[in-house]
C-alpha cells in the first residue's frame, strides 16, 4: 500500500511540474484597435514616446481637439498609452485608426500605460 501512495505522489508531482512548465512557456497576446489621439515624448531617465489610441471613437472625433479634450475623450472611452519606438512615432499620425498588441503587463494609470509589441495601422 505504501508503494502505491509512493508512486501516486510521485507521478502528481510529475504532472504538476510539467504543467507549470509549459503554462509559464505561453506568452498571452491583447488585442487594442482605436484611433491615435495624441503623440508625445516624456522626458527623463529614459526618452520615452507614447501614443494614445481611444477606442470606440471616429478620426473626426480628435481632430481640432485641445489636450483636455482630448484627456477628456479618454476618461469616457476605453483608451490607453502604448510605448513605441522612434521610427514608429515618427510614422504614425494623429487621426490613424490602428491596432496594437501588447503583452498584458500596464503600469496602473489613468489612462494606463503599455508597451506595444505589434502595430498594425488599418486605415
Amino acid at each position: 500500500m505504501k508503494k502505491v501512495v509512493l508512486i501516486f505522489t510521485i507521478l502528481l508531482l510529475l504532472t504538476a511540474c510539467i504543467e507549470v512548465g509549459e503554462s509559464t512557456g505561453e506568452h498571452k497576446v491583447y488585442q487594442h484597435e482605436g484611433i491615435i489621439a495624441k503623440k508625445q515624448q516624456l522626458d527623463g531617465e529614459r526618452d520615452v514616446k507614447q501614443i494614445l489610441v481611444i477606442s470606440e471613437i471616429e478620426r473626426d472625433d480628435v481632430k481640432g481637439k485641445t489636450i483636455s479634450e482630448i484627456n477628456q475623450l479618454a476618461g469616457q472611452h476605453e483608451a490607453a498609452y502604448y510605448a513605441v519606438d522612434d521610427d514608429q512615432f515618427e510614422d504614425l499620425t494623429i487621426g490613424t485608426k490602428v491596432e496594437i498588441y501588447w503583452t498584458g503587463e500596464q503600469l496602473d494609470s489613468n489612462p494606463p500605460q503599455r508597451g506595444a509589441e505589434e502595430i498594425h495601422v488599418l486605415e
